[in-house]
């Protein structure tokens, strides 16, 4: 996923399996947030290499953003849990905001009554939508209302 816009905000990250590791530790920071003291958020240490952005503990992802993400592990020397350095970090930038539309069937359709019913294409993983009604005037789209 490094350098690529992930298809959402709950996208899979993984690190690369490290010999012996028992633990992985993934953090992540905005990366615009690049100075000498950046704000990381991380998430709970797992024994799984693989983790998702919607793990990170006390940060809420925004749309169309980089952030940059990082990985350390831990292995045990005998019984003593030693963790390693977070290892080089690399940018991943989040989805645009969704937008649907629409039933296509619908469009271009005139209606006699108030009581029309729209529906629209749905989008995985939204369950609530707003659809805003225009009235155009000449060339002009007057917002009506939202509903």
């Amino acid at each position: 996923t490094c350098g690529t816009t992930v298809s959402s905000l709950g996208a899979t990250i993984s690190a690369s399996p490290a010999l012996f590791a028992q633990q992985y530790e993934f953090r992540i920071r905005l990366t615009s947030d690049n100075g000498p003291e950046p704000t990381y958020y991380y998430t709970v240490p797992s024994a799984s290499r693989f983790s998702s952005l919607s793990a990170f503990q006390g940060v809420t992802l925004q749309y169309s953003t980089s952030y940059t993400v990082s990985v350390r592990y831990m292995i045990m020397n005998g019984t003593t849990p030693v963790w390693s350095d977070f290892g080089p970090a690399c940018a991943v930038t989040t989805p645009s905001f969704p937008v649907t539309e629409v039933t296509p069937s619908l469009c271009g359709l005139s209606t006699t009554g108030l009581d029309q019913t729209l529906t629209i294409v749905p989008y995985p993983g939204f369950p609530t939508y707003r659809v805003t009604l225009f009235e155009q005037v000449g060339e002009d789209l007057i917002p009506v209302g939202s509903i």
